[in-house]
């Protein structure tokens, strides 16, 4: 859906105004990050207001209508035990994954979620799960969807938190709660790089994405989605770019890349995001143009945590970062692909977000269906509709005439055609 905005310029390229956004976060009045006060409240306020987006120098105004956020409690080390990790000389490396303590557990840090969504219903809930905690059971994540029917949108996994790898066996209970109740999950991505040598380590790697898609295999029919397409950069985008095509390719995981942060250049988003637009490059090409979502992982960052300046040494506001990133996204996707870019944006910033998280197509097909075979149900959906259409008008056609015929024929029409002779 496309909605008119009061600032386009006539005969011009107008694109969606509408804006899913799935990696944000969110949080409670005393919660921190990075031992900070987190900025929840940034956030909220400028998600409620029309964004003005300059594309190529046309001026439209989007709208954000949903937010998928977990809760920053729930991913967060506890400050107290920090404190005391710190203090005796040590950090968190040195501690076992199951003796890492959250700010707040999986059940008190996704309650504070569902409440979230029931003040304001843009914010949908990613349900933060914390298996090196649960000994990997989901007994606590299966009894919050149970007594919040329709809430939670998805599941949120955060390895390199976790200090857990991606790949363990004890996230699969939780990819098997997500199976049966038809839900994607997200797991942040990062590739750790030797930035001397310009590639990947083996170290601190939890969240690699090699290790995510090793699970997403075990899980063929749970959307797995890449947040940060694999963050740290360039050569840690074109490691994920290529295991997400190479799933593609070999049909046994359904994995999804999420855009935040990629391309960012001293702390915003680049104004040629040059692996975006190769991401979406592969993706056209294989006709999966469905696996691109877009996303910030707001208030994080320019987006309200760490703002950035301007070139004159001037703050630059929340929200002007994410108009900002959103009008640079666009801009050189027009710049790109001309004709075509209106679909894509579409696709990237509104409708594969509606379709995943809410429409949900996806949910009766199995992993042995093609890539193409969502798009291919609903534009069958439309066809048919259009199909039984013209075969009422067809069969009312045929009625009428077959009516008009009978009644030339009758002795009773034939007399009234003699009389008017």
């Amino acid at each position: 859906m496309r909605i008119q905005s009061n600032y386009a310029i006539k005969q011009t390229p107008y694109f969606g105004a509408n804006i899913i956004d799935s990696h944000g976060h969110s949080g409670v009045k005393e919660s921190k990050w990075n031992n900070a006060p987190f900025p929840s409240n940034t956030l909220d306020e400028f998600i409620k207001q029309p964004l003005t987006i300059n594309i190529n120098g046309k001026i439209q105004t989007d709208n954000v209508k949903k937010v998928l956020v977990s809760s920053i409690d729930g991913l967060s080390w506890a400050e107290k035990q920090q404190k005391e990790v710190e203090a005796s000389g040590r950090n968190r490396f040195n501690l076992k994954p199951e003796e890492l303590i959250f700010e707040k557990d999986e059940i008190q840090a996704n309650i504070d979620m569902i409440n979230k969504h029931k003040e304001n219903p843009i914010y949908e809930v990613m349900a933060v799960c914390q298996p090196t905690k649960t000994k990997g059971k989901a007994d606590n994540i299966r009894k919050l969807i149970k007594e919040n029917e329709g809430i939670i949108a998805g599941l949120k996994f955060h390895p390199q938190g976790l200090m857990l790898n991606a790949d363990s066996e004890l996230y699969d209970d939780y990819l098997n709660l997500a199976a049966e109740k038809k839900l994607p999950v997200l797991f942040h991505s990062q590739v750790s790089i030797n930035y001397d040598l310009a590639e990947p380590l083996k170290e601190l790697n939890w969240s690699d994405p090699e290790y995510i898609y090793k699970l997403a295999k075990r899980h063929p029919d749970v959307p797995v989605i890449l947040g940060h397409t694999g963050a740290g950069g360039a050569v840690a985008h074109n490691k994920a770019i290529n295991i997400l095509m190479q799933s593609i390719e070999n049909n046994d995981a359904k994995l999804y890349a999420e855009i935040s942060w990629m391309d960012f250049v001293n702390g915003e988003q680049s104004r040629y995001p040059e692996s975006i637009l190769n991401l979406i490059e592969k993706l056209k090409r294989k006709n999966c143009l469905d696996r691109i979502l877009f996303g910030t992982d707001a208030p994080l960052g320019c987006y309200g945590e760490r703002l950035v300046h301007d070139k004159n040494g001037r703050q630059i506001s929340a929200k002007q970062s994410y108009e900002n990133t959103i009008g640079r996204i666009k801009s050189a996707i027009e710049n790109k692909f001309g004709d075509e870019s209106e679909s894509i944006i579409n696709k990237i910033f509104y409708d594969n977000a509606d379709e995943l998280f809410f429409k949900k197509h996806w949910a009766h097909l199995n992993h042995t269906d093609s890539p193409a075979t969502s798009d291919t149900i609903k534009e069958g959906a439309k066809k048919l509709s259009k199909t039984k259409l013209a075969c009422y008008i067809t069969a009312c056609i045929a009625i009428v005439g077959a009516a008009a015929y009978i009644l030339t024929k009758t002795p009773l029409a034939k007399k009234i055609a003699n009389k008017s002779k």
